[in-house]
């Protein structure tokens, strides 16, 4: 809420009770760390939130990425990934597979959030006896609810030339 109890309009600056960052990063950011001290760590994006009630100023926030920091998908590494995409599956570059998993995970919605990452520090079966990096598909479904400012959902992002760059990276290994 605004200092008068009135809400806030888009132009508004409002500090979230949701805590962002303390410091910010240049493209969006995997991380391992806990919640709170003390419990176990977990998997997190850190990226600019937007919210439709108020601005948020550039501020990050850790966004919880869906998949255990144990999981086999990882390697033992969240960290060691590198984002290419953030946002709608419709900004995916196989129009036709992002058709298939917005289908299978978001019921057909383009606008369904994901986060597509790539590893040069592992390989995967390429096919016809090729190794490539390991890079997949996360459906996010998660958005923080912010009692100050509403829903914060991350800003859209995308970048194709982190794909080829991690891609050079893993041929020159």
């Amino acid at each position: 809420m605004a200092k008068d109890g009135a809400m806030p309009d888009s132009k508004t600056v409002v500090y979230p009770a949701f805590k962002p960052c303390e410091k910010n990063v240049s493209v969006p950011t995997l991380l391992v760390e806990p919640f709170e001290t003390g419990r176990k760590p977990e998997v997190w994006v850190q990226w600019n939130g937007k919210s439709k009630r108020a601005s948020l100023q550039d501020m990050q926030f850790r966004f919880p990425v869906p998949i255990d920091v144990n999981a086999p998908d990882w390697f033992g590494h969240p960290e060691k990934f590198r984002v290419i995409l953030f946002g709608p599956i419709r900004h995916f570059p196989n129009p036709q597979y992002a058709n298939q998993f917005a289908r299978e995970h978001f019921g057909g919605d383009p606008n369904g959030q994901v986060l597509y990452v790539i590893s040069a520090h592992e390989g995967v079966d390429g096919g016809n006896n090729t190794t490539v990096p390991i890079a997949f598909l996360i459906p996010m479904k998660i958005e923080l609810l912010d009692d100050m400012v509403g829903i914060i959902s991350p800003e859209n992002y995308y970048d194709p030339k982190v794909q080829q760059e991690v891609i050079d990276k893993f041929y020159k290994k």
